[in-house]
């Protein structure tokens, strides 16, 4: 429905960004910047330390390298938002000196995909918080039943 709308609406008008807008954006533009190259560096970093841990792992056997694999998953998955981050920066700052509303439009569309991701990954951190609460309820109250 939020579709319809904004399409019914975009045939008959258009949203114009004043200097002051465009200026906000820059300057937002240079910190998601910031922070998507940080996030690079520090991906990059977790992954050089979870390769020595698994390099080291290997000569204690087989089981304590395949037990750093999920770091090493949510690293690859944390690597998209990022990448998300970072393309609105670049985008945004084409479209702010280019003046083309379809790259600042796509800028966007970047940093929507990054607060979405964001969100499922926020759900899905909940969710396994709340799972992992309740086993440990579980748990300790068939802990508290033997006694």
């Amino acid at each position: 429905m939020t579709e319809d709308l904004l399409n019914q609406n975009h045939e008959t008008e258009t949203i114009v960004l004043d200097q002051r807008a465009l200026a906000n954006i820059y300057e937002a533009r240079k910190w998601t910047l910031f922070l998507s190259v940080m996030g690079f560096i520090g991906v990059g970093i977790f992954f050089f330390i979870f390769l020595a841990m698994m390099f080291g792992a290997s000569f204690l056997g087989g089981l304590g390298a395949l037990a750093l694999i999920p770091g090493l998953l949510l690293m690859a998955v944390y690597v998209i938002p990022i990448y998300y981050l970072y393309q609105f920066s670049v985008v945004s700052k084409s479209a702010i000196l280019t003046k083309q509303s379809h790259l600042m439009a796509g800028a966007f569309n970047y940093l929507k995909r990054h607060y979405r991701f964001m969100g499922i990954l926020l759900i899905i951190a909940i969710v396994l918080n709340l799972v992992v609460l309740l086993g440990q309820l579980a748990f300790l109250g068939s802990f508290l039943m033997v006694l």
